[in-house]
């Protein structure tokens, strides 16, 4: 599935029974926290141009996982299940 951050939030959200709430940042306050955070530029710039211009490829469902493992994807609502433990530490 190609799911963007805020659906990927809310199926944790739903398996924690929690309210879970995404802040999102603009460009001026992720830079901010990158770089309080101990980034250097080069890697914030880097973070900047590849998730404010993602390619056409970071929102297709490829069959890259099934043809390497020879076993179809699990479903990012399986992943949540089979992981909710770490999102409860």
């Amino acid at each position: 599935d190609v799911l963007s951050p805020r659906k990927i939030i809310g199926m944790i959200s739903q398996a924690l029974g929690q309210d879970i709430q995404l802040v999102e940042l603009n460009e001026a306050e992720a830079r901010i926290k990158l770089k309080a955070e101990g980034y250097p530029q080069e890697v914030i710039e880097f973070f900047m141009w590849i998730y404010g211009n993602t390619p056409e490829i970071g929102y297709t469902v490829v069959s890259t996982v099934e043809e390497i493992t020879g076993h179809p994807a699990r479903t990012c609502a399986q992943w949540v299940q089979e992981n909710i433990r770490q999102f409860r530490d």
